[in-house]
């Protein structure tokens, strides 16, 4: 930048310009200025128009629609709403927010980094964590980890998405956690403060050497490892005799029929039509998803008639099964036990589903398959409606040993996965209030027992309250009391959240073939936590072409 330099670069490179005053060049340098001010203001984007952006991105985030629905559809039906809500010039408004394809997807990343960083924030100062985790294939057949994670917050439990992430080569356990413990030390979390881990019970997760939770527990030796309940129950609900599999084979074969051949699922449609069923058509089989098993066969059942007139007209050997008094009638039983056991699984569904929760019930439908038994020995059938109203009008032999040997066998079964239903020591986690509970606490924690029990304002409040956030509110008060509890309350008793994060996976994926990266669109269509539109909007700031 010498002056003799610079004088070189004008007389050369500029030589219309050299003669010019120093004026000349000082008002160059103010219109450029002026010019540089008109195109940040048109850039920029007001900040309301800026939140709208936001707020709309979240929506289609997590309605899981593609991107492009923002221009394409969003917009202009805002416009045209508010168009003949407010008239011409509030329509105009709506033009200034940003819903473009790459607009829409630069916010649902933004907003997913977000609630991402605002996770680890709080889970980094959690006292103690648990983790449930499952590895499944996409759709574009790549193995992918989701872990799910649960920990204190201010005033109760959170359960969070932590990461879904692709596996790239082998799915041993120590490839698992290998990821894993990556995740952990790039995040600053304490592998030490995790006290429970729920798996499936793969070979990868509970290997005896190498498996996830193995080596899981030499890092956080306080972690408890729990089989997820649901997938307990239907190991259970596969264990069937060889009269009532056969008629279960029966089944399948008879809807693969049906469902796999375009015409004849036509055919049938209209036979049912014709004849005025309830239904028009079957449902699919699928040894995957939990309920399916249940519901088939109640479909199968509903439409048993429509079925054997069309299984006639086709001159199949499984039209003799729909003739059968006996095998209409297994299949009866069948879709009423398999409607009870699909009620159960459901019940160990959803959020905040604790261990003692899930167990109470298992425990109290084991006591039903007792109850049910000796009903049966006495001729009561009501707990079966299927199967009593078919034995009223049916002439078939009487299958009742058939059933009573199933209902024995489920008992042995429902003990065998579930040998861990003893929990009568966690009474007091249960309701602290409740005469005699306590019983297997040290000295300290029973008096604890006693002041919180004769707490008249915690006993008002404790039947309003769920158990976690009952037990997170008497922290303070309660401390070796209430983290006894916590410690009982806080792992997962199901992998249920990472089973519904895959199938809001297939379905992202399934919309957004182009790109089948959409860790933060799932992350929005899944997560409780809100964005902080604020900060958000602030970052935009510096960057308004953003």
């Amino acid at each position: 930048m010498k002056p003799s330099k610079l004088k070189r670069h004008l007389q050369q490179k500029h030589p219309n310009e050299a003669e010019k005053s120093t004026d000349y060049f000082k008002h160059q340098e103010l219109c450029l200025a002026r010019q540089a001010s008109i195109f940040r203001q048109q850039a920029s984007v007001p900040e309301r128009c800026l939140k709208a952006s936001y707020l709309a991105s979240l929506h289609i985030a997590r309605a899981k629609k593609p991107h492009t629905v923002g221009e394409a559809l969003l917009l202009p039906a805002t416009k045209d709403i508010v168009k003949e809500l407010f008239g011409e010039e509030a329509a105009r408004k709506v033009d200034c927010v940003p819903l473009s394809d790459n607009t829409v997807s630069r916010r649902i990343g933004e907003m997913a980094d977000d609630i991402s960083s605002q996770l680890l924030e709080q889970l980094q100062v959690s006292e103690y964590f648990s983790l449930q985790l499952d590895e499944s294939t996409d759709i574009a057949n790549q193995a992918q980890l989701m872990v799910y994670v649960r920990f204190l917050g201010k005033d109760k439990f959170i359960e969070e998405l932590l990461f879904c992430k692709p596996l790239e080569g082998r799915t041993t356990g120590q490839d698992i956690f290998n990821m894993m413990d990556q995740f952990m030390t790039d995040n600053s979390i304490d592998w030490s403060r995790c006290i429970g881990v729920c798996t499936d019970g793969a070979a990868a997760m509970t290997g005896k050497h190498s498996g996830v939770v193995t080596l899981i527990k030499e890092k956080a030796p306080n972690a408890v490892a729990t089989h997820c309940m649901l997938h307990r129950e239907a190991l259970v609900a596969k264990r069937i005799e060889d009269d009532l599999h056969q008629v279960l084979k029966d089944v399948i074969k008879t809807v693969n029929y049906v469902k796999s051949r375009p015409l004849k699922h036509r055919l049938f449609r209209l036979l049912c039509k014709e004849m005025g069923a309830d239904y028009e058509g079957l449902l699919l089989h699928s040894e995957v998803r939990w309920l399916s098993r249940g519901a088939v066969l109640s479909r199968v059942y509903a439409l048993r008639k429509e079925l054997r007139e069309f299984l006639s007209d086709e001159n199949l050997e499984l039209a003799k099964c729909f003739e059968d008094d006996t095998w209409i009638l297994k299949l009866s039983y069948m879709a009423d036990c398999f409607q009870h056991l699909s009620v159960l699984n459901q019940s160990m569904q959803g959020h905040n589903v604790h261990i003692l929760n899930a167990q109470d019930k298992v425990r109290a439908f084991m006591q039903k398959l007792s109850l049910w038994e000796s009903k049966l020995q006495e001729g009561v059938t009501e707990m079966f409606p299927l199967y009593n109203q078919e034995r009223i009008s049916s002439t078939a032999d009487n299958i009742t040993p058939i059933i009573q040997s199933h209902l024995s066998h489920l008992q042995g079964y429902f003990k065998q996965y579930f040998p861990d239903l003893n929990n009568n020591h966690l009474d007091f986690v249960r309701d602290p209030f409740a005469p005699g509970v306590g019983t297997y606490l040290d000295l300290a924690a029973k008096e604890q027992l006693i002041d919180l029990s004769n707490d008249g304002g915690r006993k008002t409040r404790f039947p309003s309250l769920p158990l976690s956030e009952f037990w997170m509110s008497v922290r303070e008060d309660y401390p070796m009391l209430s983290e006894k509890a916590v410690k009982c309350l806080l792992p997962f008793a199901t992998t249920y959240l990472c089973e519904a994060g895959f199938s809001a996976l297939k379905v992202l994926q399934s919309k957004h073939r182009a790109r089948l990266e959409v860790e933060s669109d799932m992350r929005l269509a899944l997560t409780k936590m809100k964005p902080r539109y604020d900060k958000l909007c602030r970052s935009h700031q510096a960057h308004p072409s953003h």
